[in-house]
């Protein structure tokens, strides 16, 4: 069985396959995942009623789902014992996977792909040679928890293991530092993080391409460049 959540949001589809007329934003949830506890209709947020662009004025809040699943503007729920088979997750919001021996098959965008992002150093950020730096960042997944944040200072070539923050709780970010000494010598240097989950997934390298732009869960490269730098530029470099 499923839930099906229909939005007040609508419109024609122009491309291929053409939809007969306007149709609305409508997505479905399994009919157990619907019934877990942490999947809720909001209609307000930090003691505010939602804001138009969060949905107001009711809307489906899904934890461990990609966003296009918290359907915004809800206008009706229909529980029914057939697979729906809408536009939103046949034709877009999906993704193509080979799964065991079956054939690839084009599947619904859902459950959120474990993942480590770098917040610090910045992209082309110049980091001081000789130091000791604190890398910092956040790691989430799914349905899952997160298990460990590896960190490369070397283009991936070889990994250390990033220190995870606070307590692991459901559907959160888990925030991770790891102290990097730098090398003496001023030059460029990529560094990377890459999470894994309690289920065993660990975060690919490079992007699949058959995810196209809703699933980015790849590793992200960070390149800085290590030098000499002033006094006034290490307190810059420092920041938060």
């Amino acid at each position: 069985m499923e839930v099906v959540l229909e939005g007040a949001d609508n419109g024609a589809i122009a491309k291929e396959p053409v939809s007969p007329g306007k149709i609305h934003y409508t997505r479905s949830l399994p009919l157990a995942k619907a019934l877990m506890p942490e999947v809720i209709l909001a209609y307000s947020m930090n003691g505010e009623p939602l804001s138009h662009s969060h949905g107001f004025p009711l809307r489906a809040v899904v934890p461990g789902w990609y966003g296009m699943a918290s359907v915004k503007w809800l206008t009706r729920i229909i529980v029914t014992d057939t697979a729906f088979r809408g536009y939103f997750q046949t034709s877009d919001y999906t993704f193509w996977e080979q799964r065991d021996e079956l054939p690839v098959q084009l599947l619904p965008v859902t459950e959120i792909e474990v993942k480590a992002e770098i917040a610090r150093p910045a992209l082309h950020e110049i980091v001081p040679t000789d130091a000791i730096y604190r890398v910092y960042g956040a790691a989430w997944t799914g349905e899952s928890e997160v298990s460990r944040v590896e960190v490369s200072t070397d283009a991936g070539n070889s990994w250390e293991q990033a220190q995870l923050l606070g307590e692991s709780l459901p559907y959160a970010w888990r925030l991770w530092e790891y102290y990097w000494r730098t090398p003496a010598q001023p030059g460029a240097h990529t560094l990377m993080a890459r999470a894994a989950d309690a289920r065993g997934n660990l975060q690919p390298m490079q992007r699949d391409a058959h995810r196209g732009s809703y699933i980015i869960s790849h590793v992200q490269p960070i390149e800085v460049e290590v030098r000499k730098i002033s006094a006034s530029e290490l307190t810059d470099a420092y920041a938060i």
